[in-house]
């Protein structure tokens, strides 16, 4: 399973198993996605290839153009065409495609590569040059199959033919707006044109056909394993919340943490000592109330930079908390990310400096409190 990243177009291996039924969603251009991310896709759907080129048009005799063409580690000339919207026989480019690249020399192949990846081709390859293009291989990827062209491609099969037909569907994650893309191998014509369901049942995620005919054991097996994997990790996830709990109760620093645009969404006791405000007034942009008047716009222009920026944040400044009492202290924050490099929040601390009670009017010792 693959998780599909809109911000910078690529796929990731999906760690954690959490779809609902496929449902639909706006247009994409799964070539674009392969191509940022080739490693990801072609070993989701269990090939090992070395991407030559895009769009290529293996002879300017014939209007045609293969999506993709790579090599396997064994140096087969690999075909990938990708079903386009409207495409009356994506199946005839492919194998057109496949027959005008059989007649290339290894050196054809050589000169798409560019100087600086032929090492890397090298050390992919398990044969020498002259070992290319021995063999071809089409890899056929549709969103669905027809009777017809699944047909053709069991009886092309059956003739030594080697043939890929792979089935992308998309899915989207309950509890988040991801979205992930399930690949699989097409292996019977009866299961062509089934619509892919995903759904949670009793003893877990269920892959099934759109009448209720279940996937082969290996897909299942699969499914099972992830499912078990989730649990764990969900079972993880709520020991270390725990004990991030606990820590921050018993923390001396105080502790918040803010969603990707800089608003407060968690503030531990020690904060809310420190800035004199409960829980529910620091949220989102409240906490600025606690800053001291003769600080807050620095500490808020300096605040809004590090947001706007994605930096750490660093600043001296003080609370003044309803009582008339200050505290001096040292704000820090990180910057949290997800896997794709995008700024998901920040979590941070407060240190106090010193303290100053408005009762007695001097200072007490960092740390200690009178309320």
């Amino acid at each position: 399973m693959l998780k599909i990243q809109k911000d910078n177009k690529q796929l990731t291996s999906l760690r954690q198993l959490q779809l609902t039924p496929v449902s639909t969603s706006e247009p994409y251009d799964l070539r674009e996605f392969i191509l940022n991310s080739p490693d990801a896709f072609f070993s989701e759907i269990n090939n090992k290839l070395f991407v030559i080129g895009h769009n290529i048009q293996p002879s300017e005799a014939a209007q045609v153009a293969t999506d993709f063409l790579a090599l396997d580690p064994q140096g087969n000339a690999v075909v990938v065409v990708i079903e386009r919207a409207g495409e009356t026989s994506p199946l005839v480019r492919a194998i057109t495609c496949a027959g005008l690249v059989s007649a290339w020399n290894s050196s054809s192949f050589l000169r798409l590569v560019p100087e600086g990846r032929r090492a890397a081709l090298a050390d992919f390859l398990e044969v020498g040059p002259d070992g290319i293009n021995q063999r071809q291989r089409v890899v056929f990827i549709a969103e669905s199959y027809d009777f017809e062209s699944l047909t053709a491609t069991t009886w092309l099969t059956s003739r030594g033919i080697d043939i890929l037909s792979v089935r992308v569907s998309r899915a989207n994650a309950f509890q988040t707006d991801g979205e992930y893309l399930w690949c699989s191998q097409v292996a019977t014509p009866e299961s062509a044109h089934k619509p892919l369901l995903l759904r949670e049942g009793a003893a877990g995620f269920e892959v099934t056909f759109g009448d209720g005919r279940e996937v082969s054991q290996a897909a299942a097996d699969h499914l099972s394993a992830e499912t078990q994997r989730r649990k764990e990790l969900e079972q993880e996830l709520r020991a270390s919340e725990e004990r991030y709990r606990t820590l921050a109760k018993l923390s001396p620093v105080g502790i918040f943490h803010t969603d990707a645009e800089g608003n407060l969404t968690y503030v531990n006791a020690r904060w809310c000592d420190m800035a004199g405000l409960a829980p529910e007034e620091a949220q989102g942009q409240g906490w600025a109330r606690g800053l001291h008047s003769d600080d807050r716009d620095r500490v808020l222009s300096n605040w809004q930079e590090t947001v706007e920026q994605g930096l750490p944040f660093k600043a001296e400044f003080r609370f003044q908390r309803p009582d008339g009492g200050t505290s001096w202290v040292l704000g820090e924050a990180a910057v949290q990310k997800d896997e794709g490099a995008k700024v998901t929040g920040y979590v941070g601390t407060v240190t106090e400096l010193h303290r100053v009670d408005a009762a007695r009017g001097g200072p007490l010792a960092a740390g200690s409190s009178r309320f």
